[in-house]
């Protein structure tokens, strides 16, 4: 597995919500952020010299508020840095995470805000979801040995909800939770293979 995710044969998928509406992304739905990342004193920021760590991201549009400058995108995390996906979001993209209090500079404007789940925290939660994540495996018997191994954790329901407060469209199938055998759902969530079996626990 580790020989995977230096190879970047690993598939992470994330999905965020982002404070920036359809209208700011000029056009476009999807995109590769690909940046040199610089830290100090635990925080990142881009590098202009080239210096840092190497980082890539793949992000596609989902779905925008036509309400609240709120949208959801998906994330491919190909390389793994630290605060990586909320540094290019904030920094590259200009779509700072909701929530994010570290990387954006200003705050979210009122009537986002009142969208929020209350809290008894003083900070809001950060909208930022390991969604999916894939590797290959391989079978003792059979003729296809190799297979690509998928396990997808549910959206939050504090993110669902505020995608339906604001009006953001979905794939319902992010609200559940599976396994997925080279890309195709497992219905059962049971993988004989690997004498292995999906357990969702709320």
């Amino acid at each position: 597995l580790s020989q995977q995710f230096q190879t970047r044969t690993v598939s992470k998928i994330y999905y965020a919500l982002v404070r920036k509406g359809i209208d700011s992304f000029g056009g476009s739905t999807q995109g590769s952020i690909k940046t040199c990342i610089a830290y100090k004193n635990g925080y990142g920021h881009l590098s202009e010299t080239g210096q840092g760590k190497e980082a890539i991201t793949e992000w596609a549009l989902v779905g925008s508020s036509s309400n609240v400058p709120l949208s959801l995108v998906r994330l491919n995390l190909l390389t793994g840095n630290k605060h990586q996906l909320r540094i290019h979001l904030a920094a590259a993209l200009g779509a700072p995470i909701l929530g994010d209090q570290r990387y954006s500079q200003t705050v979210p404007i009122e009537p986002l805000r009142r969208l929020l789940p209350t809290s008894k925290s003083s900070e809001a939660p950060l909208f930022l979801h390991a969604s999916h994540l894939s590797f290959f495996r391989y079978r003792k018997n059979g003729g296809k040995k190799r297979f690509r191994l998928g396990i997808q954790a549910p959206l939050p329901e504090q993110f669902l909800q505020l995608c339906l407060k604001a009006g953001i469209k979905f794939d319902p199938e992010l609200a559940q939770g599976g396994v997925f055998i080279d890309n195709k759902p497992v219905e059962d969530g049971r993988v004989p293979e690997l004498d292995g079996q999906y357990l969702h626990i709320s």
